[in-house]
């Protein structure tokens, strides 16, 4: 069986994938401090290896996705009803915008 602790970080991964979760779990300093403290301090690879996939996603996904941009002068927007609510593409839109690229949006 699965201990508590797994568990709870796998169902925190799985929550990352809402947006407005994402959000709420990205902002909590405290939070990302202390998930990041365990996966230190804890012997468990699986335990440290999901928490490892949960900061990647909550931080470094975000981080990513603002390097890509500063690197590039065109940015290739998806204009699908889909992308459209997604607060990531959303996000990647307004920092190209904001850092002056090349927008070329894409009708998908």
């Amino acid at each position: 069986t699965k201990r508590p602790l797994m568990c709870t970080f796998e169902i925190l991964w799985s929550l990352a994938f809402s947006d407005d979760i994402a959000s709420v779990l990205r902002t909590n300093s405290n939070f990302l401090d202390k998930i990041q403290s365990i996966a230190k301090d804890n012997k468990d690879e699986s335990v440290k290896k999901v928490i490892d996939e949960l900061v990647w996603k909550l931080v470094e996904a975000m981080s990513a996705m603002a390097d890509t941009v500063e690197n590039s002068k065109f940015v290739l927007l998806s204009m699908s009803d889909s992308c459209k609510q997604i607060t990531y593409c959303q996000a990647e839109s307004e920092y190209a915008f904001k850092r002056k690229r090349h927008l070329v949006p894409l009708t998908v």
